[in-house]
């Protein structure tokens, strides 16, 4: 809150109208994609999910280091930056699989 409450509310309000914008928006090309193309539609499915699951394997490996620059801590970030990257990899997963 370094910036102010006004400044910071506006911002959450065009942060939220955004991703409501983005969200309609793929939603609605989504169905359109899975109505004309169910393979063009798994392959972005398949892409998305490698998303996740990627960034998930890197926070698993990175042992702490950027969460504890983050939150200035000397120690004690690796369980919980493993565990973090563990959670993110297995949605990437799951979504895969449903």
């Amino acid at each position: 809150m370094t910036v102010g409450l006004r400044r910071t509310f506006w911002m959450f309000w065009g942060e939220l109208t955004g991703v409501m914008l983005v969200s309609v928006c793929s939603l609605a090309g989504a169905a359109t994609i899975m109505l004309r193309s169910p393979e063009i539609f798994s392959i972005l499915k398949l892409a998305g999910d490698a998303w996740l699951i990627c960034p998930g394997l890197q926070l698993c490996r990175q042992r702490g280091r950027k969460l504890r620059s983050f939150l200035g801590k000397k120690g004690g970030c690796t369980l919980l930056n493993r565990i973090s990257g563990v959670l993110l990899a297995v949605v990437g997963v799951w979504l895969m699989l449903s």
